[in-house]
């Protein structure tokens, strides 16, 4: 029983035990199969130990989920947790979101992770990059805060050809900012620039923007000018060549014609630094006229530039005598005189001597630029006539013209003898057939004399009783003089008694009048009481002008160009000073002529030769009387083709008028005047010209000095050569030239090349003003420096004009008023149509002088809206609706103008036809 119960003890405790065991280890499962989960949520990009990032959700995803938001230190704690993997997830708005890898959580323990988020940009930019492309220079940038706090931020631009507009601001949340970016490519390399600019935010991720721009010029240089024009006086120009970019640039020149030269071949420019170029052109064995060129300087690598260079050769000045006349007298045997060459380029000469009593030390010569020489000449007395000894000395050169020395030396014989005539007109009359000639001799020796009859080829009316004799010392003798009116139509002749022998020369004007009706055209009559009857008188009125009746009066000018008129009897007290027009003249026309068999010469063929075309200039007056010259013909291939070829400063012709048949020539052509010195007043010339060289004008070709007024011209002006107007042609040939226009017009239509004007074509040097003219007809060229009323004003001053034609070039530089100006232009319009290749200009082409503001162009009659200088540009309602010298008008003289209605333009006062006839 007690092994029973003690067994049955035994079992007991045991049960006990097992059951305590088993309530033991129920109670311990219940506690230890839970853990917790902790840590921190920091900013990434913080410095430090992390910045804490309060308000991120921290999500837990594995046995349990469970979601916790950080409060400001960062921190969350998930409690409770059932043993096992778990992964914690993080979002915030401002970062991007992040995950932990997988973390386990065991019993009776706290498991931690800490979390770094990544902040996402607090600036949003657009455009999200820059592209300047080849030419852009500024683009636009926009930041935006796209976070809910205020941020501060600071923009980076490592590369110093980028810069912005502010580098650092602070944008409030959600609002923008614009910045302006820019890039200066002279501090690029070439080609294809990259950059990062960066957008810096504290705390936050930064923006990149990638920038880029494109260097590739034509030219790393830029070279200034682009054309180098040298006329026709100017030899040396220079070229800047500037570096646009930081790094050194080398360069080659070439040049594409001998006559340009250049001071350097291959040159280096450094970084944004420059360099000269000097250009030259030489001249020396080109023909006259338009040149055309280039210098081409090339780059390796990035191409060439090519400059055009522009150049004329024009007419050299004429050589200056000085003195131009030298007088031995009776006893001077040698002297001197100075040729002067106003030149730049040297000029070959070669000296021409007549007679042979006159010699110089040196015949011929070349004569450098701006230069002068000496001669010394020297006359052989003994080679002398007895008495006046008179010759001329021609300075010949190619290119310079020539220029005419005169010689004068008088001889005694010395015997003594001296001859003397006691008359120097013997009056025939129309009845009187015989007259005593008394010879004296009023030296101390004998005279041995003899004479000669001058008479027009085919009449011998003339005879003397004797042709030679002596005559003792201090005696005389008497001849007789017989004329013989048989066989000979009406009319006055004229003859001369040439006298000469040991005691010098004489002579004597002997004239006669044949009238079978017996009134003898005015007969005995002398209107100007001067003693010399009508009839032969060549100065009837007494007004010291020779008188021009015929077609040959008009001729025999040339041979007689100073108007000494010693053969012409009734010259009054002071002597002839020229000739004057009595009627009007035509070539066409017998009764022009004294003889109408001759009429064929002047009218076909060469036609007309201009007076002073071989031997000299036209050196007096010619006074027109308001008469006109009908149907001049000029057929000729040499230079100065006119009425007159060419004349002095003395010489003044006025109130002519001249219609033209046909004329052609070479150089220095017009109706009037070839080359003129003098002045020219009321003068017209109507009709066609044309010529093959420069210089052609309708009244005068190269006008050198003195003053054109109240002069105008009407008609077609057509050339192939520079220098053409309707008017002028060419102003000035010497820097010291001092000319003027004044009051005159062209209606005339023009065509030319270069230097093509309405009214003038080039002014090629010189001083002066052309004041209130105007110009109506169209220009045409096919070339350069074309203008309404002149081509090329390289100087001086252009007051109150206008001009109202069409302009038309195939180049460049052309103007309504101007094609190319160097001058002075003030209150003076145009309103004509304007085309050309470039450099168009309603007023003016090309300014490089002085165009005041108070000058205006029609924009709506030109198609023009720009303008060369200040010049102003109106519409035709403004032009016309000023009545007087107000609103754009207060400057302009109304002394010079009229500005008539509210339709009208204004015109100009004083012109020789009228306000009127310009409307």
């Amino acid at each position: 029983m007690l092994i029973n119960q003690k067994f049955i003890h035994m079992e007991a405790f045991v049960l006990m035990l097992l059951l305590s065991l088993i309530i033991f280890a129920c109670q311990d499962e219940e506690t230890v199969l839970s853990g917790a989960l902790e840590g921190t949520v920091t900013n990434a990009l913080s410095s430090g130990s992390g910045e804490p990032v309060a308000q991120a959700v921290v999500t837990l995803v594995g046995a349990k989920s469970e979601s916790k938001t950080t409060g400001t230190d960062g921190r969350f704690l998930f409690e409770n947790l059932t043993i096992g993997d778990y992964k914690v997830a993080v979002s915030h708005p401002d970062f991007e979101p992040a995950e932990s890898g997988d973390i386990t959580v065991r019993s009776l323990d706290q498991s931690s992770v800490d979390i770094s988020l990544t902040p996402k940009p607090a600036i949003t930019v657009s455009p999200s990059s820059l592209d300047f492309g080849e030419s852009k220079k500024e683009i636009s940038l926009s930041f935006k805060n796209v976070i809910s706090t205020e941020i501060s931020y600071q923009i980076e631009a490592p590369s110093s050809w980028i810069t912005t507009g502010k580098s650092s601001g602070t944008l409030q949340s959600q609002n923008s900012a614009n910045i302006l970016v820019s890039v200066d490519r002279s501090k690029m390399e070439l080609g294809l620039n990259e950059a990062t600019l960066t957008v810096n935010v504290a705390n936050r991720a930064s923006v990149d923007l990638v920038v880029t721009a494109l260097n590739n010029p034509e030219t790393p240089l830029e070279i200034s000018p682009t054309q180098l024009d040298f006329g026709s006086d100017e030899d040396e120009k220079s070229l800047i060549l500037k570096n646009t970019i930081n790094s050194a640039v080398s360069y080659e020149v070439t040049k594409t014609e001998n006559w340009i030269k250049i001071s350097k071949s291959t040159g280096t420019v450094n970084g944004l630094n420059q360099d000269n170029l000097s250009v030259t052109v030489d001249k020396t064995g080109l023909e006259e006229g338009d040149y055309s060129g280039a210098v081409i300087i090339n780059i390796p690598g990035s191409g060439a530039i090519t400059v055009q260079v522009l150049m004329t050769k024009a007419p050299l000045e004429s050589m200056e005598i000085n003195p131009d006349e030298i007088d031995f007298g009776t006893g001077d045997n040698s002297k001197e005189v100075s040729l002067s060459n106003p030149n730049s380029a040297d000029i070959t000469y070669a000296v021409e001597i007549s007679a042979d009593w006159l010699s110089v030390n040196k015949t011929s010569g070349t004569l450098t630029g701006k230069n002068q020489t000496s001669f010394t000449f020297t006359v052989d007395r003994s080679k002398l006539s007895i008495g006046s000894n008179q010759t001329s000395v021609s300075f010949k050169s190619q290119t310079a013209g020539v220029a005419v020395l005169g010689v004068l030396a008088e001889k005694v014989d010395a015997s003594g003898a001296f001859i003397v005539i006691d008359q120097t007109t013997m009056n025939f009359g129309e009845e009187t057939t015989s007259l005593d000639l008394n010879i004296q001799n009023t030296g101390s020796a004998s005279l041995a004399w003899s004479a000669n009859i001058a008479i027009d080829a085919g009449e011998s009316w003339l005879s003397l009783s004797a042709a030679e004799g002596n005559v003792a010392a201090s005696e005389s003798e008497v001849i007789q003089v017989f004329v013989n009116r048989a066989g000979l139509v009406n009319g006055d002749y004229s003859a001369k008694l040439q006298f000469s022998g040991n005691g010098g020369d004489d002579e004597v004007q002997v004239i006669m009048t044949v009238n079978e009706s017996g009134s003898g055209g005015g007969g005995n009559e002398d209107d100007d009481n001067d003693g010399v009857v009508n009839s032969v008188d060549a100065d009837d009125d007494n007004d010291g002008l020779i008188e021009i009746f015929t077609i040959e009066d008009l001729d025999a000018i040339r041979n007689d160009l100073d108007a000494d008129g010693s053969s012409l009897a009734g010259a009054p007290d002071g002597g002839f000073t020229g000739y004057e027009l009595v009627r009007d003249l035509n070539f066409e026309d017998s009764d022009s002529y004294k003889d109408a068999s001759k009429k064929s010469s002047y009218t076909s063929g060469s036609g007309w030769e201009p007076i002073g075309l071989s031997n000299g200039d036209f050196n007096a007056e010619f006074e027109g009387n308001g008469f006109t010259i009908s149907n001049l013909s000029i057929n000729r291939t040499s230079s100065n083709s006119a009425l007159f070829a060419s004349t002095t400063f003395r010489s003044e012709i006025r109130n002519i008028n001249v219609t033209i048949k046909f004329l052609s020539g070479y150089r220095n052509t017009a109706g009037l005047i070839g080359h003129n010195r003098g002045d020219v007043l009321n003068c017209s010339v109507t009709g066609n010209a044309s010529s093959t060289d420069y210089a052609l004008g309708l009244l005068v070709g190269v006008h050198e000095k003195g003053e054109i007024s109240g002069c105008y011209s009407s008609g077609v002006v057509d050339s192939d050569g520079y220098g053409v107007g309707g008017l002028i042609g060419y102003l000035g040939t010497r820097s010291s030239d001092e000319w003027k226009v004044e009051y005159s017009y062209s209606t005339a239509k023009v065509s030319g090349a270069r230097h093509t004007g309405g009214l003038i074509g080039y002014r090629y040097t010189g001083s002066g003003v052309v004041e209130s003219c105007y110009a109506k007809g169209n220009v045409e060229s096919t070339s350069q420096d074309v203008g309404g009323l002149i081509g090329s004003f390289s100087g001086g001053e252009i007051l109150s004009c206008y001009a109202t034609g069409d302009v038309s070039a195939e180049s460049y530089y052309v103007g309504g008023l101007v094609g190319n100006n160097a001058g002075t232009i003030n209150t003076s319009y145009a309103i004509g149509a304007v085309e050309g290749s470039s450099s168009v200009g309603g007023l003016v082409g090309r300014n490089s002088g002085s165009v005041s503001s108070t000058n205006y162009w029609d924009m709506d009659a030109s198609g023009v809206d720009t303008s060369a200088g200040d010049a102003t540009g109106q519409t035709t309602t403004t032009l016309q609706g000023v009545t007087s010298n107000t609103s754009i008008y207060t400057t302009w003289s109304s002394e010079a103008w009229d500005f008539g209605n509210a339709s009208q333009y204004p015109a100009l006062k004083d012109m020789p036809n009228g306000v009127d006839a310009q409307r």
